[in-house]
């Protein structure tokens, strides 16, 4: 019997998959980096003029520039591991169906017989393109 075990991974084309992920979550974290050392920054400078105006509030808003860089620090891991989840989850939908077309036609190749595609999951990309594809495998078997 043959082994199914690529039906149940997500990563069947990692170089593809990670590649596009990294770049991904690469981006986003340039730009959460940013933006929390904006946050951070204008935080500090609020601070900066309670110690002017207030010096006892300041020490009770203190203790907070630690809390709001431990949040920060906090959703910055969400984002990532988000965006990694999703990345991977949606890029199996454009490798998936083609590492399934890829087996198909490799199985064709051993076995010197012509392939038929299986139709691809109601979520995978380019469904248009397998369906031509099928057609053509079709058309050519008949010749």
């Amino acid at each position: 019997m043959k082994n199914n075990r690529s039906q149940n991974r997500y990563l069947v084309n990692l170089g593809f998959q990670l590649k596009y992920t990294i770049i991904v979550a690469t981006f986003a974290s340039i730009v959460f980096a940013i933006l929390g050392y904006k946050f951070y920054q204008s935080e500090l400078g609020k601070q900066k003029l309670l110690q002017i105006q207030n010096p006892d509030i300041l020490e009770m808003v203190q203790g907070h520039d630690h809390a709001t860089l431990y949040y920060l620090i906090g959703f910055f891991v969400i984002q990532i591991a988000s965006i990694l989840f999703l990345g991977v989850m949606l890029t199996h939908r454009i490798a998936g169906p083609i590492f399934r077309v890829q087996k198909d036609l490799e199985n064709a190749i051993e076995t010197n017989q012509i392939p038929s595609i299986r139709p691809v999951r109601k979520n995978d990309e380019f469904k248009g393109f397998f369906d031509a594809l099928q057609t053509f495998i079709e058309k050519f078997a008949r010749k």
